[in-house]
């Protein structure tokens, strides 16, 4: 799916769905929508930025992309191979 960006808003498109912002008049966002499905608006905030979960249409899929990102920060957060070990026993 891919994610629209529009530089300046000619009206209010509401507010952020991830952190509530207001988005105004002449505010930059994004947006994407699903075939036949609603459309999703977001600030420019990097922590707003859609994940690879928030972009698929399917429920499965968006549970292995979220899987695998935790997982992803799980190791990022390890110093080395033996604190994986110790984070994995826990």
């Amino acid at each position: 799916m891919r994610v629209n960006i529009v530089q300046k808003a000619r009206k209010s498109p509401g507010n952020c769905e991830k952190c509530a912002t207001v988005l105004a008049v002449g505010a930059p966002y994004r947006w994407w929508q699903a075939y036949r499905g609603t459309r999703h608006t977001v600030c420019m905030k990097p922590s707003c930025t859609p994940t690879a979960a928030d972009l698929t249409g399917s429920e499965k899929v968006a549970r292995l992309y979220e899987a695998r990102e935790a997982a992803r920060l799980a190791v990022g957060d390890c110093d080395d191979t033996s604190s994986i070990g110790a984070e994995r026993s826990r």
